[in-house]
């Protein structure tokens, strides 16, 4: 954004007047600090933000623009600082704070030193731990020159791993801002739960970049957007809903209702999403169960991350159920559990989302084939094809085959003791 002010909703500036005033200083400073501008354009430039500040916080000032620029360009930023320590008392309020300021910014801020001085004395003054601050920064680059909506969601969900933050604890003070919505939990046939978390519209870069590790041919990065948020199963189908719904175990690890079903055809995972909406007790008019698009997968998994894993670039078997005899990113290696297990046995990822590495593969909607070039809005896979894909690789592959990345591909009538799926609800309109 060179020439226009974003336009959002956002919470705190609406609340305190004084947070006001931190906006349009952080903008203002901005503004200023390009010296390559003449002055007079740069007042020009002040007084054109102000009318969209104003225009999209819904505020209505009782002096004129000249007379608040100048109010707010001479406001001590001491002051303001003073007030958000006693007021952003959380690490979470903190770190959305810091994120509304960089929203507004023009995209010269990146690099002009001037404004860069007064980020940094936001940071400190406002205690953020010190290693998170180069994260900080960096998302507040990319911020600045932003294309997408408002609240972008996956570089919202990077900041919770940078700064150490709950994506519950963030997100919370932007859920009347943007598309965030509560989890969910459906009623299988014996009341058996279904637990949905809630993963909102956004763009990702999908695929891996050329210097990843062991990366295969068929994952280009390329740029996706995911343009309708959906929840999806926090775990894979386990054996205990899988019988709920269907009244049979294909398992060949059978008798562990919290390990995931495996076993299962993609006919076989179409057909439980069919019965599952036509027997669950409380799900919404109008919402439909699947299996999810390549695409809504790799999505759900990152999570908003760009690494291997959205744990981060290592993986020995101590972070997710693979080989770890044959690890990823390190030379230590780690366990081999060699069969499935409990679901929800390792950390979830920034969405509330377990087991999206390792345990077992699961299946996608799509057809296996090659990815679409370029920019690709809501992609469904290939028109048509033999087999489909699956993703997350499972309890038997080296730690590489466990990639967000990793693609594999199967007839739709196979059957392993390490393929499962999980399943996304979402409106039907």
């Amino acid at each position: 954004m060179s020439d226009t002010v974003k336009t959002a909703s956002h919470p705190f500036a609406k609340r305190n007047p004084l947070f006001r005033h931190a906006y349009c200083k952080g903008i203002i400073l901005s503004i200023l600090a390009n010296k390559a501008l003449p002055k007079a354009t740069r007042m020009q430039q002040c007084e054109a933000a102000l009318v969209k500040i104003r225009g999209s916080l819904g505020i209505q000032l009782q002096e004129s623009d000249e007379s608040y620029l100048q109010t707010v360009s001479t406001t001590d930023i001491e002051q303001i600082l003073n007030t958000l320590r006693n007021e952003l008392t959380s690490d979470a309020s903190r770190v959305a704070f810091l994120y509304e300021i960089a929203y507004y910014q023009q995209a010269s801020f990146r690099t002009d030193a001037d404004f860069q001085q007064v980020w940094q004395s936001f940071v400190d003054d406002l205690n953020f731990r010190k290693d998170a601050v180069p994260a900080l920064w960096n998302v507040c680059q990319t911020l600045a020159n932003c294309q997408f909506p408002p609240l972008d969601i996956s570089l919202l969900s990077w900041m919770c791993g940078a700064c150490g933050i709950s994506w519950s604890d963030l997100s919370a003070f932007f859920t009347n801002e943007s598309d965030l919505k509560a989890n969910m939990t459906i009623m299988l046939p014996g009341d058996v739960p279904l637990e949905l978390a809630w993963c909102p519209a956004g763009v990702f870069m999908m695929g891996s970049p050329a210097a990843e590790a062991e990366r295969d041919d068929d994952e280009p990065l390329h740029q996706v957007k995911i343009s309708k948020g959906f929840w999806m199963g926090i775990y894979p189908v386990t054996q205990k809903q899988y019988t709920a719904v269907m009244g049979s175990n294909p398992s060949n690890y059978d008798g562990f209702d919290s390990h995931p079903v495996e076993n299962v055809t993609w006919f076989d995972a179409k057909d439980f999403c069919k019965r599952a909406l036509k027997l669950a007790q409380n799900i919404p008019d109008g919402m439909t169960i699947d299996l999810p698009t390549e695409a809504q997968w790799e999505y759900a998994c990152r999570a908003g991350t760009k690494t291997p894993f959205h744990f981060g670039d290592k993986l020995n078997g101590e972070q997710a159920n693979c080989d770890g005899t044959r690890p990823y990113g390190t030379t230590q290696e780690g366990a081999n559990i060699d069969c499935t297990c409990n679901v929800g046995s390792y950390a979830p990822n920034a969405w509330g989302l377990y087991d999206m590495h390792g345990n077992v593969w699961e299946w996608c909607n799509d057809w296996y084939g090659p990815y679409q070039e370029g920019f690709v809005a809501d992609p469904q896979g290939a028109a048509n094809g033999t087999k489909h894909s699956e993703r997350g690789g499972s309890w038997r592959n080296a730690a590489k085959r466990c990639r967000a990345a990793i693609r594999r591909k199967s007839a739709p009538e196979d059957v392993y003791d390490n393929l499962g799926f999980r399943v996304i609800l979402t409106s039907g309109k």
